[in-house]
């Protein structure tokens, strides 16, 4: 897994933080369905953001 994520404040009040993420799998043998896309797929991206509104 590799996330990267930014810390952006676009107004004193207000934090965006948005992240994509890289998860994958590594199999020791022969492998009959993958974890990720119903089994079909070893990795996957994932985005997400959230925000923290402080007052």
């Amino acid at each position: 897994e590799i996330t990267a994520g930014l810390n952006w404040t676009p107004h004193p009040n207000l934090i965006v933080r948005p992240e994509v993420r890289w998860d994958w799998y590594e199999a020791d043998g022969a492998v009959a369905t993958y974890p990720y896309d119903a089994g079909d797929l070893d990795h996957q991206f994932i985005f997400g953001c959230d925000m923290i509104l402080t007052f």
